[in-house]
């Protein structure tokens, strides 16, 4: 009983070790979580282990065993534990029972790092809370605020790109015009146009202005995961927006977090007194903001929304590289001997507004072969 009750387990944690990292290394590195022969040697494995008495157990078990050996003994040269494969694989199986998704939406990178050492397939520097893709995906890892980023940008490539075009419309209106008038059929084209760039820009604002706010939450949450252990209960807190029953404002968590955060606790800025405010936080919190909460929430009594497409463009681009200013300086004031973020473009200006320019003709080339 005892030595098929090992057995049992062993091929358990063998199995489970096998399962999840397997689902981490890309197919082009070996990977194949999705393969058919993967998954029906994964199934036949449980079927094994599920339906098997003590006797097929002791017999049969450590033929499949051995079978298994050479797979996991590679695997565990690319993941190497950090825990016994027993305590990974109940973990393991807990963290299933918490979310089945985890194979279509990723595995938490906190619970990953504790667990196996994923160094040779990813960086160590990202948050915590990204999720490791796997399967299709393994060798990537998301994060709301790369994807904020990245649709900020892309909202400014399309909007310089239609009002280019909305521009270039100028002869034909004039040629079209009839008593002083524009065609009417030419008049809805270039409202439409317009309309457009409108909105990319608007969005391009608000979505940047997210991206602050997450990427704040994101350095935070990160560097609670990873130090919560040795956090006084306050820090904790303040470093999950949290401040009694209530949260944090965006000025509150920019300035305590980075006290927190920095070896030497130092203040490095002051965005709380409006009297203190510097650049790029003056205008990213006396511009950006009021533009955005006019835009998700408009009143009479806020900044207007209806603007020219040349000003709501050129607002969209004078946002961009004030936001990303304000992530520098929060990033360097949190970790000022650290490079910034890979994740995030490096934060690096030209990456994000040429690499949204990359997205939008990559799409638009798609969609010109589909439409043959």
């Amino acid at each position: 009983m005892e030595i098929a009750y090992k057995i049992r387990q062993d091929l358990i944690s063998h199995l489970n070790f096998i399962r999840f990292t397997m689902a981490l290394m890309p197919p082009d590195k070996g990977g194949g979580i999705f393969n058919p022969t993967v998954i029906q040697s994964i199934h036949a494995t449980e079927d094994f282990i599920n339906v098997s008495n003590e006797k097929q157990l002791i017999e049969g078990g450590l033929i499949v065993l051995n079978a298994l050996d050479p797979i996991l003994k590679s695997l565990i040269k690319n993941f190497p534990p950090k825990k016994d494969l027993r305590e990974i694989s109940h973990s393991f199986q807990e963290l299933l029972k918490q979310d089945q998704s985890l194979f279509s939406y990723g595995i938490p990178f906190d619970w990953l790092d504790q667990h196996i050492d994923i160094s040779k397939f990813l960086s160590a520097d990202i948050p915590y809370q990204a999720k490791i893709g796997t399967g299709h995906h393994a060798g990537k890892f998301s994060l709301e605020e790369m994807y904020l980023l990245d649709d900020g940008f892309f909202f400014l490539a399309s909007a310089e790109t239609d009002l280019k075009l909305l521009l270039s419309l100028i002869p034909e209106m004039n040629r079209t015009q009839k008593d002083g008038y524009a065609d009417p059929d030419f008049y809805n084209k270039a409202l439409y146009i317009k309309l457009n760039v409108c909105s990319y820009a608007r969005n391009s604002i608000t979505n940047l202005y997210s991206f602050i706010e997450c990427f704040v939450n994101s350095i935070g949450y990160d560097f609670f995961l990873r130090n919560k252990s040795i956090l006084e209960q306050k820090d904790q807190d303040t470093l999950q927006g949290v401040k009694g029953n209530g949260y944090l404002s965006l000025e509150n968590k920019l300035e305590k977090f980075h006290q927190i955060i920095r070896a030497d606790h130092r203040q490095k800025f002051c965005v709380t007194d409006s009297k203190q405010l510097k650049q790029p936080f003056l205008t990213f919190f006396e511009e950006c903001k009021e533009i955005r909460d006019a835009a998700m929430h408009y009143s009479p009594n806020k900044k207007a929304i209806w603007l020219k497409p040349t000003d709501w463009t050129d607002k969209a681009k004078h946002y961009s590289d004030i936001s990303i200013k304000v992530a520098q300086v929060f990033w360097k004031s949190c970790y000022p001997d650290k490079d910034f973020p890979f994740y995030l473009r490096g934060l690096d200006y030209s990456e994000c507004y040429n690499g949204a320019f990359k997205r939008l003709t990559e799409c638009t080339t798609t969609r010109e072969n589909n439409s043959r």
